[in-house]
């Protein structure tokens, strides 16, 4: 699993783009999602407190 922050926009789509011809999971932190075909969580990551809620939800999900 990758995770790309401004995933729908500029760099960060970009790089969400290319990610998903060659990796299996993307994950988009972004504050508006697009028709990517990744999975979206919608998060300012300039709010720590939102990353970080989004970091354990995410660990957990992977260790189930």
């Amino acid at each position: 699993m990758i995770i790309v922050t401004g995933a729908s926009k500029g760099l960060g789509e970009a790089i969400s783009k290319h990610l998903t011809e060659n990796v299996e999971e993307v994950i988009g932190l972004s504050r508006s999602a697009r028709s990517l075909d990744i999975r979206y969580l919608n998060c300012d990551d300039s709010d720590y407190k939102s990353v970080k809620m989004y970091q354990k939800k995410l660990k957990k999900q992977n260790n189930h």
